[in-house]
Protein backbone atom coordinates (compact mmCIF):
# COMPACT_ATOMS: atom_id res chain seq x y z
CA UNK A 1 0.00 0.00 0.00
CA UNK A 2 1.54 3.17 -1.15
CA UNK A 3 0.77 7.24 0.73
CA UNK A 4 -0.28 7.68 -2.84
CA UNK A 5 -2.52 4.74 -3.68
CA UNK A 6 -4.52 4.07 -0.85
CA UNK A 7 -8.20 1.93 -1.24
CA UNK A 8 -11.10 3.82 0.32
CA UNK A 9 -11.94 0.59 2.82
CA UNK A 10 -9.59 2.42 5.65
CA UNK A 11 -12.41 4.35 7.80
CA UNK A 12 -12.66 2.56 11.10
CA UNK A 13 -15.17 3.59 14.07
CA UNK A 14 -13.70 1.72 17.39
CA UNK A 15 -14.06 2.48 21.26
CA UNK A 16 -11.56 5.74 22.01
CA UNK A 17 -9.13 4.17 24.39
CA UNK A 18 -8.68 1.51 21.59
CA UNK A 19 -7.29 3.51 19.15
CA UNK A 20 -6.17 5.86 21.47
CA UNK A 21 -3.59 3.12 23.16
CA UNK A 22 -3.36 1.53 19.85
CA UNK A 23 -1.62 4.86 18.36
CA UNK A 24 0.72 5.93 21.36
CA UNK A 25 1.56 2.65 21.87
CA UNK A 26 3.05 2.90 18.07
CA UNK A 27 4.68 6.36 19.18
CA UNK A 28 2.64 8.74 18.25
CA UNK A 29 1.04 11.93 20.03
CA UNK A 30 -2.30 13.41 20.60
CA UNK A 31 -2.34 16.71 19.10
CA UNK A 32 -6.32 17.41 19.76
CA UNK A 33 -8.28 20.14 18.29
CA UNK A 34 -11.94 21.76 18.57
CA UNK A 35 -13.94 19.16 16.62
CA UNK A 36 -10.93 16.91 15.64
CA UNK A 37 -7.47 15.55 16.63
CA UNK A 38 -5.10 13.88 14.74
CA UNK A 39 -1.99 11.48 15.70
CA UNK A 40 1.25 12.58 14.87
CA UNK A 41 4.57 10.74 14.41
CA UNK A 42 8.23 11.69 13.04
CA UNK A 43 9.30 9.31 10.72
CA UNK A 44 12.98 9.24 10.06
CA UNK A 45 15.26 8.73 7.41
CA UNK A 46 18.16 6.02 8.07
CA UNK A 47 21.25 8.72 9.47
CA UNK A 48 19.19 12.02 10.30
CA UNK A 49 18.14 13.67 12.69
CA UNK A 50 14.96 15.18 11.01
CA UNK A 51 11.69 13.85 11.68
CA UNK A 52 8.92 13.87 8.55
CA UNK A 53 5.76 14.53 10.66
CA UNK A 54 3.13 11.68 9.80
CA UNK A 55 -0.57 12.17 10.58
CA UNK A 56 -3.56 9.80 10.94
CA UNK A 57 -7.11 12.00 11.53
CA UNK A 58 -9.49 10.69 13.74
CA UNK A 59 -12.99 12.17 14.99
CA UNK A 60 -15.21 11.60 17.20
CA UNK A 61 -18.72 9.36 16.79
CA UNK A 62 -21.47 8.91 19.33
CA UNK A 63 -20.51 6.47 22.61
CA UNK A 64 -17.28 7.06 22.80
CA UNK A 65 -16.07 6.06 19.70
CA UNK A 66 -13.49 7.53 17.42
CA UNK A 67 -13.65 7.57 13.68
CA UNK A 68 -10.08 6.77 12.47
CA UNK A 69 -9.80 7.01 8.48
CA UNK A 70 -6.44 5.93 7.19
CA UNK A 71 -7.04 6.74 3.80
CA UNK A 72 -6.50 10.42 5.06
CA UNK A 73 -3.38 9.96 7.06
CA UNK A 74 -0.57 11.84 5.32
CA UNK A 75 2.97 13.89 5.78
CA UNK A 76 2.35 17.27 7.36
CA UNK A 77 3.84 20.30 5.12
CA UNK A 78 5.18 20.71 2.31
CA UNK A 79 8.16 19.08 0.42
CA UNK A 80 9.54 15.70 -0.61
CA UNK A 81 9.56 13.26 1.68
CA UNK A 82 12.24 10.32 1.04
CA UNK A 83 11.30 6.94 -0.57
CA UNK A 84 12.79 4.80 2.69
CA UNK A 85 10.29 7.41 4.94
CA UNK A 86 7.34 6.76 2.58
CA UNK A 87 7.84 3.08 3.22
CA UNK A 88 8.24 2.86 6.81
CA UNK A 89 4.74 4.56 6.30
CA UNK A 90 3.40 2.20 4.15
CA UNK A 91 3.98 -0.53 6.53
CA UNK A 92 2.81 1.46 9.74
CA UNK A 93 -0.29 2.16 8.07
CA UNK A 94 -0.73 -1.82 7.25
CA UNK A 95 -0.06 -2.49 10.74
CA UNK A 96 -2.50 -0.33 12.14
CA UNK A 97 -5.18 -1.52 9.63
CA UNK A 98 -4.42 -4.89 10.43
CA UNK A 99 -5.20 -4.18 14.52
CA UNK A 100 -8.07 -1.83 13.77
CA UNK A 101 -9.83 -4.44 11.50
CA UNK A 102 -9.18 -7.11 15.20
CA UNK A 103 -11.20 -6.98 17.88
CA UNK A 104 -11.03 -4.15 20.40
CA UNK A 105 -8.10 -4.03 22.54
CA UNK A 106 -8.37 -6.09 25.55
CA UNK A 107 -5.96 -5.70 28.35
CA UNK A 108 -3.99 -8.70 28.44
CA UNK A 109 -1.12 -7.26 30.54
CA UNK A 110 0.99 -9.77 32.76
CA UNK A 111 -0.70 -10.51 36.41
CA UNK A 112 1.20 -8.65 39.06
CA UNK A 113 1.96 -12.05 40.98
CA UNK A 114 3.57 -13.04 37.90
CA UNK A 115 5.10 -10.02 36.71
CA UNK A 116 8.70 -9.62 36.61
CA UNK A 117 8.65 -6.01 38.38
CA UNK A 118 12.02 -3.22 37.41
CA UNK A 119 12.25 -4.85 33.50
CA UNK A 120 11.27 -2.84 30.91
CA UNK A 121 9.01 -5.88 29.38
CA UNK A 122 7.74 -9.48 30.63
CA UNK A 123 7.94 -11.48 27.60
CA UNK A 124 9.45 -12.00 23.82
CA UNK A 125 5.88 -10.36 22.46
CA UNK A 126 6.57 -7.34 24.32
CA UNK A 127 10.12 -6.56 23.92
CA UNK A 128 8.94 -6.76 20.04
CA UNK A 129 6.43 -4.44 20.59
CA UNK A 130 8.80 -2.15 22.30
CA UNK A 131 10.96 -2.37 19.38
CA UNK A 132 8.66 -1.57 17.29
CA UNK A 133 7.86 1.62 19.24
CA UNK A 134 11.17 2.28 20.33
CA UNK A 135 12.87 2.13 16.23
CA UNK A 136 11.93 5.68 15.27
CA UNK A 137 13.10 7.56 18.72
CA UNK A 138 16.16 9.31 17.65
CA UNK A 139 19.61 7.83 19.59
CA UNK A 140 21.49 9.86 22.07
CA UNK A 141 23.79 10.57 19.31
CA UNK A 142 21.52 11.96 17.22
CA UNK A 143 20.24 14.16 19.84
CA UNK A 144 23.01 15.10 20.64
CA UNK A 145 24.14 16.55 17.45
CA UNK A 146 20.84 18.24 17.36
CA UNK A 147 22.25 20.55 20.28
CA UNK A 148 20.02 18.66 23.16
CA UNK A 149 20.18 17.04 25.87
CA UNK A 150 19.47 13.41 26.16
CA UNK A 151 16.72 12.69 28.85
CA UNK A 152 17.13 10.94 31.26
CA UNK A 153 21.03 10.81 31.28
CA UNK A 154 22.27 7.84 32.09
Amino acid sequence: MSIQNRNESSSFTKPFAHVHTLLTAHGFDEVAGKENSFYELPIRSEGESKGYPFRVYTRPAENNQLVVDLSQARFAGEGEVPAEVSAKADKLLATLREKLQGEPYKNESTPIDEAQNGRMSNNEEEVKQLGKVMSDYPTNKEVKESGMVPDPIQ
